[in-house]
């Protein structure tokens, strides 16, 4: 860590409460109130300190409106509390672990003490805070300082809550300790989805995971595990979205695995939407493993599953379970008979799905004829297979018509479809 770093870590230490109401002062839009304290702080430090730490609390004050969205559980004690400051630097921030996903994986643990490994400004720390003991570990002195503070607050009925530097590689962990791990990702501004440039790397995190008795890693969506260091068999893998885009994919092991009603040596996707409600998709083994049968004919209906199904590639799985067919690959849409119109609620938590109005070929003067003669004109824009873009379709269609609706654009075999539906 540069000398900057220390500085400030210094300076949290010994005046946090001072630093926290120059932020806070600074959000309310109280600028002379700001820099007054502000001031009255940087006349106790050296020049070149102040300096540091009025760039680093000029940064942590802008962070607040996505901070709190990102780390403000609606339901915390003090959820409501215009004085919180949540401490983050942009990075860290980007990192972050969102409350609606740290709550769920925090109920994985049940009550059980927790160590929060490569623990960030404390995203997920914060959540396992709020149902009992975790400590908290970064390897960066600065960040570790961040989630310290950010866990001030956090603790549940006096549970015993805690912020740490260490290397957690070589730091001494009781056996079967539960952990949460979040190796870093990042090398420099690059993102890595390949767990053995991980830091810490896959050997090391595969052994902090054998040792323990319960575990839940945080992996890059797109993450291939390496062969060896776990059997496959003992560890559930599951891709979580948040709003529609996939945040992350947790292993989970031991009896985290078994809290979360998962089965070992099997995928899952769970879809949480912006209020922290769930549904999880986690077919059957034959469900997962079986091609999925072509689609043909005209559909009633057309689905698109949520992100986190394809992330799992869990597309087949989902049509087998659901009695849909693929139209062309996997990759591309689903769709199913007018036997199912009546059962689509039971799909839309999980995918979007709707009623088809009108079916036909993507020739553009099709489509210009079709819209017009039904009055309408595309709001927004499906694409699966082609190499249409979205946008472009949606204003080249715009004054077709009167009222809105959403247009399809996908392939059957060889041939590509257009599909008119209502408005999703």
């Amino acid at each position: 860590m540069n000398g900057a770093a220390i500085r400030i870590v210094e300076v949290m230490a010994m005046h946090r409460k001072r630093c926290e109401s120059v932020v806070a002062l600074s959000r309310e839009g109280d600028s002379a109130g700001a820099e007054s304290e502000l001031a009255s702080l940087c006349r106790e430090l050296p020049p070149q300190q102040g300096r540091q730490v009025t760039e680093f609390l000029a940064g942590v004050a802008a962070l607040q409106p996505i901070a709190h969205a990102k780390l403000s559980c609606p339901n915390a004690t003090d959820a409501t509390d215009t004085t919180r400051v949540w401490w983050a630097t942009d990075k860290s921030l980007q990192q972050a672990t969102p409350w609606q996903v740290a709550r769920i994986k925090a109920g994985w643990f049940g009550t059980d003490a927790v160590f929060d490994l490569c623990c960030g400004i404390g995203g997920d720390a914060i959540q396992l805070a709020a149902r009992g003991a975790v400590t908290a570990v970064d390897l960066n002195p600065l960040i570790a300082a961040i989630a310290g503070a950010n866990l001030s607050r956090a603790a549940a009925g006096g549970s015993d809550v805690s912020a740490q530097c260490d290397n957690v590689t070589t730091m001494a962990l009781p056996r079967l300790a539960s952990i949460h791990l979040d190796p870093d990702r990042r090398v420099g501004e690059t993102r890595r989805s390949d767990p053995n440039q991980f830091e810490p790397a896959w050997d090391q995190v595969t052994k902090l995971i054998a040792s323990s008795s319960a575990a839940v890693v945080k992996l890059a969506p797109a993450s291939r595990l390496p062969a060896g260091g776990l059997p496959s068999t003992e560890f559930h893998r599951c891709w979580i979205s948040l709003s529609g885009s996939v945040r992350e994919q947790s292993l989970l092991w031991g009896t985290a695995l078994h809290r979360a009603n998962l089965t070992r040596g099997e995928k899952s996707a769970l879809v949480l939407r912006s209020d922290g409600t769930a549904s999880w998709f986690a077919p059957d083994r034959q469900a997962a493993t079986t091609a999925a049968a072509p689609f043909d004919g005209t559909p009633a209906v057309l689905v698109d599953p949520n992100p986190a199904v394809r992330a799992a590639h869990l597309t087949e799985g989902f049509a087998n379970e659901y009695g849909l067919g693929l139209l062309g690959e996997p990759s591309g849409f689903l769709a199913g008979d007018d036997g199912l119109i009546d059962s689509l609620h039971s799909l839309r938590p999980l995918a979007i799905a709707a009623v088809v109005k009108w079916w036909g070929s993507c020739d553009d003067r099709k489509l210009r004829k079709t819209f017009r003669g039904l009055n309408v004109f595309p709001q927004t824009a499906k694409v699966r297979g082609t190499d249409h873009d979205p946008a472009v379709l949606v204003k080249r269609y715009r004054r077709c018509g009167e009222h809105p609706v959403t247009l399809w654009i996908g392939r059957q075999g060889k041939r590509a479809f257009a599909a008119i539906t209502d408005v999703l």
